[in-house]
């Protein structure tokens, strides 16, 4: 090969780089989920939630005071706060909207050298001389290696980084699966409460 290593370098960078743009987009069939969207809609959800909670409980404290004119009425009334739930909930998905890292890099070192930035992009490559002397074929060989251990070094990058957030996906799904345990607990407490308020209600004598 004719062309300076710096040349050949700054051709092949290029062309990588415009085939990572013309890589086919993400499946549209299946709708995205924007997670921090989510979690705004959430903080919404659960203000409503929590007035429409407190006007079921001052409806059942009204109608407890009047039943307390002609009956024994339990002083405790039953009530749910669905702040903690949401709270955790929307911290979940505010974890997992973080996205991936922006200053993550993806190393490959050796004949040819290259780093990657997430997009992917391809941030440099440089190709040493020793590199040129077996011919085009051996060079698009090497290349192409020095491309793919970049690209599965900055995944490994980014996945330690989402583990280090608590967004790794092991991570996420605990949390989801105490979040879904402890709705189920607080349901049963709220309904075990309201049952025994209605038990409670005696006749005076």
């Amino acid at each position: 090969m004719r062309e300076p290593p710096e040349t050949v370098a700054g051709l092949v960078a290029e062309a990588i780089n415009a085939a990572f743009g013309e890589a086919p987009a993400e499946d549209t069939s299946v709708p995205y989920v924007d997670p921090l969207a989510l979690a705004r809609e959430l903080r919404g959800v659960r203000a409503d939630l929590d007035a429409r909670m407190e006007r079921v409980t001052a409806s059942i404290q009204a109608s407890a005071a009047e039943l307390r004119k002609e009956a024994v009425v339990p002083a405790d009334v039953p009530t749910m706060a669905f702040g903690e739930l949401f709270d955790q909930l929307i911290d979940v998905l505010e974890t997992i909207g973080g996205g991936p890292a922006e200053d993550v890099r993806g190393r490959a070192e050796g004949p040819v050298s290259v780093v990657c930035a997430p997009g992917p992009r391809l941030l440099s490559l440089s190709v040493a001389a020793r590199a040129m002397g077996g011919g085009s074929g051996q060079l698009g060989e090497l290349v192409v290696a020095a491309v793919n251990a970049a690209l599965d070094d900055l995944e490994a990058g980014q996945l330690r980084r989402r583990e280090e957030s608590g967004a790794g996906s092991e991570q996420v799904m605990a949390r989801i699966d105490e979040l879904r345990e402890l709705s189920v607990l607080r349901m049963r407490a709220y309904a075990q409460g309201v049952a025994a308020l209605m038990a409670g209600i005696q006749p005076r004598a």
